[in-house]
């Protein structure tokens, strides 16, 4: 009896220990491999890559200057990572003042066309170049010769040729620009067509003339538009209650403070009544008709002094009178 309890015990404790234990040391026994063993591998992280920066605008102002003249150059840059960025100006001729983004040029004696270089550069150390050409040049400013319409009025909604005629000393290309204060004008250069408005009465055309190097002048031209031919007029009188200190020139009057004036308009037309308008842009006009007196200011300067001369119809033209008033007696000393 004894020996079956023991043989029982064996079955039922004995013999599971063995095989928990054997179990155990196969998996003891196990060796790991190589690649079981290696360490987790640490991933690698390639470094930043530096964007060099870019210009996004670089310009002179003026572009065309004389010699020993002075230009600002500037320059836009953005760099894409965020990074600082600094200016370095180069100008082989020519003197550079200024640093940062912002530099003032000052050209040579001699003419010619001359690049200045900018290289901007990043905290990463990339960088970008640009360049800008500047002329260096004497330039003499056109001239208007002359400034003509092909009739002497014209009628509403008619048109007339206008002419230009304009030089320049250093035979440069010319450009004109025609600004029509009413009207329309059709056509480019010295000559072009020009239709009045609806509206009688003297409307102005402006031309301005440039050439390739920045020199430019504007002249005003008053053309008369009228129903019907409009009043003329022919001259002006002017006298002095002072007559040594007033002057007449091809394009103005000369006269001094102190003097008065009268100015007569004398007018024809198709008409037998005319109209006349007086105004000054300073000093006082008393009277009415086509005489009047101007008393100038007492300050120097020029003054326009314009008349309207208006028939019963409507028509009417206008024409304006220059002075220049001078402080001094002196200048009417000599010549």
């Amino acid at each position: 009896m004894a020996i079956m309890i023991d043989k029982l015990i064996i079955r039922l404790f004995i013999f599971p220990l063995l095989f928990v234990l054997l179990s155990n040391f196969q998996n003891w026994a196990t060796v790991p491999s190589v690649a079981e063993l290696a360490p987790e591998p640490i991933p690698v992280t390639d470094s930043p890559v530096n964007h060099p920066p870019h210009i996004i605008e670089l310009q002179a102002s003026p572009e065309i200057i004389a010699p020993m003249e002075n230009c600002q150059i500037s320059c836009i840059a953005a760099d894409d990572d965020g990074d600082k960025v600094s200016y370095e100006w180069i100008a082989n001729k020519g003197n550079i003042t200024g640093s940062g983004h912002k530099i003032l040029w000052t050209a040579p004696t001699v003419e010619g066309i001359y690049p200045v270089v900018v290289r901007v550069t990043d905290t990463g150390e990339g960088s970008t170049e640009g360049s800008v050409n500047i002329t260096v040049k004497n330039n003499d400013v056109p001239t208007i010769d002359a400034l003509w319409a092909d009739v002497e009025w014209v009628a509403p909604f008619e048109s007339c040729n206008i002419v230009c005629r304009a030089n320049d000393l250093d035979g440069d290309a010319l450009d004109y620009e025609w600004t029509p204060l009413s009207g329309t004008v059709s056509g480019t250069g010295p000559i072009v067509v020009w239709t009045a408005p609806e509206q009688p009465g003297s409307q102005s055309i402006m031309v301005r003339v440039s050439d390739s190097y920045g020199g430019s002048i504007a002249s005003l031209l008053t053309i008369n538009v009228a129903v019907d031919k409009p009043p003329v007029i022919e001259k002006f009188i002017v006298t002095a209650d002072k007559p040594k200190f007033l002057r007449k020139y091809p394009d103005e009057y000369k006269i001094l403070r102190s003097a008065t004036c009268t100015i007569e308009c004398v007018a024809t037309g198709s008409y037998d009544s005319l109209f006349y308008s007086w105004s000054a842009e300073k000093g006082e006009i008393s009277g009415e008709g086509p005489l009047v007196t101007w008393s100038p200011p007492q300050v120097k300067g020029y003054v326009n002094i314009s008349v309207t001369v208006m028939d019963t119809a409507g028509n009417k033209i206008e024409e304006v009178l220059v002075f220049k008033v001078e402080k001094c007696s002196c200048v009417f000393d000599s010549g």
